[in-house]
């Protein structure tokens, strides 16, 4: 890779032309230029750029390619293993370039354990992009979950180089990939572990809709509720409706009801741009027509394509992220309502499916395609658990998209940060009644005796994803603040909780209620009454942040005086029902359109810290204030001595005319 720098004045960009030899190269017309695959004839070529801009024009100074003649042996890049459809252990390793077919044997691999009855060569292990070559071995005497060494003698790539010895470790996955459905002649579905918890998937089957799904499947059978992830990190262009992610089904049979959620590459086989979304497709009824249940969203190859799919009962979820971190929901399908209105059995087959789709290609361009998957595995928090005891969580963003959380996602302030929140409408409960929830103990899901019922919210609104953006967050957190019930002018919310058990009246509990708009600067007042109406905290008037990326307390507590925050504490209860209150009206409302938002709401027993867990925090906001935690300090100069800002509340307004300064804050 070739790139020049440069610069022109005025508002036309420069052009350019590179040239080897004093020739100029056929579409090298960009600030870089990546070369073909340089030769040894290509040795101490002169590369140059003509760069040319309104008036002038200017050549580089030559840049001399050096070709280094191959001498090195093969490396291994990886090795894994998986266990195949017939039930034994294959390991598999992959290696930095083409090898010497004739020395892809059995007696040029052995194993810590175990022995190696056989070997064979993959020449798209690592899909058609890649210089990598793959060996699958068959072998005798592994257990899935143990840890083993390969150890290579005297393979040799394509130029005769052989390695002497080369080892790699690696732990035999609990997964097994098996054909579902039919492949194509010479094209014969495959798997390849990789580490362990990647996969290298091929598959050469037609179809991956309506009745038949032609796919390569690596799999684990999961009793009960899960919640699983992969990245794909990169996969052929094969057909416009390639199919690479995750899947969850009844049966290995072809006509299984299943759910899945794939994307294609961006490109097709012949270049021209794919499908380049994310979908989801399942069938509801055993041998019936597939349907899709939501799509959205680009794969981005390498760093930001992955895939999520939870079950909680008989509903699945499925979602895409850009980062592995923040996830948007897909959609959802309730396999009781839906469909042949049967329940999903107990236990299922979840894993990575493939199915490149050859049937809608050309037959002279059909292949064996490849995806590459990593990362296979549970869902992983992005934060830790607070330190409370027994807690209710309560997310009212479960109807919108990126609203929804499953049971291992933890959110909300560290210190009081939980799983399990109970996933509720952002619409009002009249229609329902009163809903169940669920507790959290030692972070585990727990029954209770408590319910909730809310009413005065319209839903118009929500903080992300309906055209007001105002939600920063990251993770699980994002989704928490993400929906929320809403007031508008002179209105007011209510949501009552009763029941609330002696985990918590037993002693005294605290209510965090998490409050961010979709626009900064509005607010409203939020205050506990018990169910007879007694006020048992007084109103806190709230405005919301400016795009907040960590939870603030509410910066200033006097009651009926408006501040900053995205979450405020009602401290020392002990009702067993209360009635949280949510109020634009009698002059609480803040700003042109009041909004007084409740976005969740945790009922925790006491964690000693109210406040995050983590550093202060300090950054400006929209309007160039300091939006800060903690006790704000201010210095002349970086290293100078600090001293506390008289006063200082958040967001606070530097004077514009006042000495340069730094600042800085404290716990």
């Amino acid at each position: 890779m070739f790139s020049v720098n440069a610069t022109v004045t005025g508002v036309v960009s420069p052009s350019f032309q590179w040239k080897k030899n004093g020739a100029a190269i056929d579409g090298a017309t960009s600030a870089t230029y990546k070369t073909p695959l340089t030769t040894l004839a290509d040795n101490g070529a002169k590369y140059t750029v003509d760069i040319s801009g309104p008036g002038a024009a200017v050549t580089s100074a030559e840049a001399i390619l050096t070709v280094i003649p191959d001498t090195f042996p093969p490396a291994i890049v990886s090795a894994g293993a998986l266990r195949s459809e017939a039930g034994a252990v294959q390991v598999s390793a992959i290696f930095d370039e083409a090898l010497n077919l004739s020395t892809v044997t059995a007696a040029n691999f052995s194993l810590s354990s175990g022995t190696v009855t056989g070997a064979t060569y993959v020449e798209n292990s690592s899909t058609y992009k890649s210089l990598e070559r793959g060996v699958t071995l068959d072998t005798t005497g592994l257990t899935p979950g143990n840890t083993y060494t390969l150890t290579v003698r005297n393979v040799r790539d394509l130029k005769g180089n052989a390695i002497s010895t080369a080892t790699a470790q690696f732990t035999v996955q609990r997964l097994t990939w098996a054909a579902i459905g039919t492949q194509n002649a010479g094209m014969p579905a495959g798997a390849l572990g990789v580490g362990n918890d990647g996969v290298n998937v091929q598959a050469g089957g037609n179809a991956f809709w309506n009745a038949t799904d032609d796919v390569t499947f690596v799999y684990e059978q999961v009793t009960g509720d899960f919640d699983k992830v992969v990245k794909i990190e990169e996969q052929d262009a094969s057909s416009n409706w390639a199919r690479a992610g995750l899947m969850v089904r009844e049966t290995l049979a072809t006509d299984s009801r299943y759910q899945a959620v794939h994307t294609p590459d961006n490109k097709k086989w012949d270049g021209t741009d794919s499908n380049n979304a994310f979908e989801t497709n399942r069938r509801l009824g055993v041998g019936g027509n597939t349907s899709s249940s939501g799509a959205g969203g680009r794969p981005s190859y390498p760093d930001g394509t992955y895939v999520r799919i939870m079950r909680t009962g008989d509903v699945i979820h499925m979602f895409r992220s850009g980062d592995g971190i923040t996830w948007t929901q897909l959609g959802r399908t309730d396999f009781l309502a839906e469909g042949d209105l049967a329940s999903l059995p107990a236990s299922m087959y979840v894993g990575i499916v493939y199915g490149p789709e050859n049937g809608n290609l050309p037959e002279v361009d059909r292949k064996l395609w490849t995806a590459k998957f990593r990362g296979y595995g549970d869902f992983k928090p992005n934060k830790a658990r607070g330190t409370q005891t027994y807690s209710i969580g309560m997310n009212f963003g479960g109807n919108e998209n990126s609203g929804i959380m499953g049971p291992r996602e933890i959110a909300g302030v560290n210190a009081v940060a939980q799983g399990n929140w109970n996933n509720l409408s952002g619409n009002n409960s009249e229609t329902s009644g009163a809903v169940a929830l669920a507790g959290e103990s030692a972070g585990n899901r727990v029954n209770t005796s408590a319910t909730v019922e809310w009413a005065g919210s319209p839903n118009t609104w929500a903080s992300t994803g309906r055209g007001e953006e105002n939600n920063a967050f990251i993770g699980s957190d994002r989704s928490l603040m993400t929906g929320f019930l809403d007031t508008g002018n002179a209105t007011t919310t209510t949501v009552t909780v009763n029941g609330i058990p002696s985990q918590l009246t037993s002693g005294k509990y605290d209510v965090v209620l998490y409050s961010v708009g979709g626009v900064p600067d509005r607010g409203g007042a939020f205050r506990v009454t018990d169910a007879n109406g007694t006020e048992l905290s007084g109103y806190q008037v709230i405005l919301a942040n400016a795009n907040p990326t960590n939870h603030v307390l509410l910066a200033n507590a006097t009651p009926l005086t408006a501040s900053y925050g995205t979450y405020v504490v009602f401290k020392g209860l002990s009702a067993s029902s209360i009635i949280v209150h949510a109020t634009t009206e009698n002059g609480l409302g803040q700003s042109g359109t009041p909004r007084a938002p409740i976005n969740a709401i945790q009922l925790v027993t006491p964690s000693g810290l109210l406040k995050p867990a983590v550093n202060p925090t300090i950054a400006f906001d929209a309007q160039g204030r300091i939006v800060f935690e903690g006790t704000l300090q201010s210095s002349p100069t970086f290293n100078g001595t600090y001293t506390d800002v008289s006063g200082a509340t958040s967001p606070y307004t530097v004077n514009p005319s006042g000495a340069a300064g730094f600042f800085r804050t404290r716990q």
